[in-house]
């Protein structure tokens, strides 16, 4: 089951917080990367660092538990990734719209292999040494 520190308390509050938000605050600030996207990725980057720091440390039930925290952390970086469009939202065309894939050259191009290998990362990461199989079955 979920320990319930600081961050899973703060995490539900904050679930809780984005629907009332919701109620209050005007329609610009769900737009893309508006307050609420920000925010959104405010607690990805912290489900990231904490991944990353769970992996540092040393798991008293679980030794192999350092593979499920750095599939977390791959599981963390694609989707900051996919909330920034892998980048497209940093460029945009005359028009102000956000650059297609096929506009950004060989970078647009590498962007779904380069997922398709993340994913596989992170899956490998769950089942190394057995860890997933025997929650899996």
């Amino acid at each position: 089951m979920f320990r319930k520190d600081k961050w899973f308390k703060l995490g539900w509050a904050y679930f809780v917080v984005m629907f009332i938000l919701e109620i209050i605050l005007p329609a610009w600030t769900g737009e893309e990367n508006g307050v609420i996207e920000n925010l959104q990725m405010l607690w990805l980057f912290a489900g990231l660092w904490y991944s990353w720091k769970m992996i540092r440390t040393k798991q008293r039930f679980l030794e192999q538990a350092k593979y499920l925290w750095t599939a977390g952390c791959v599981y963390f970086f694609l989707l900051i990734m996919r909330e920034i469009s892998w980048g497209r939202v940093f460029f945009v065309d005359e028009k102000g719209h956000m650059a297609q894939y096929s506009d950004l050259g060989l970078y647009g191009k590498l962007v779904h292999p380069t997922v398709a290998v993340f994913i596989v990362v992170a899956l490998s990461a769950c089942t190394k040494r057995k860890f997933g199989a025997r929650y899996w079955r």
